[in-house]
């Protein structure tokens, strides 16, 4: 049995775990990758929060959350998953770390 929820044939997927903070947190606190959120850059208390709103979401909405890894050498690529706008409509979201742009992992 798979410890990933998803696999594509490079990635594996699975939903966050509050384990997961220091990944997410290296990850938002990068002004590359967070160079086109409105709140920039966030430090790992505002991405603990962020984590248990994104967490939530599964349970109260049945909107998942994952942690992405390269199957190959089981790294952290990044995360993505689902979640409410003010409109009512659900925003499909992704960050990569850079160290994976270019590499095709969004076309997998």
């Amino acid at each position: 049995m798979s410890k990933y929820m998803i696999e594509t044939k490079r990635l594996g997927l699975r939903p966050f775990q509050k384990s997961d903070i220091d990944y997410l947190s290296d990850l938002n606190s990068d002004p590359d990758v967070r160079q086109f959120f409105p709140d920039g850059t966030q430090n790992r208390e505002q991405t603990e929060a962020r984590m248990n709103e994104f967490i939530s979401y599964l349970t109260a909405k049945g909107l998942p959350s994952f942690v992405m890894f390269e199957l190959e050498s089981e790294e952290f690529v990044g995360r993505c998953g689902f979640g409410p706008v003010e409109s009512g409509e659900i925003e499909v979201g992704y960050l990569l770390h850079k160290k994976f742009w270019g590499k095709g992992f969004v076309n997998c």
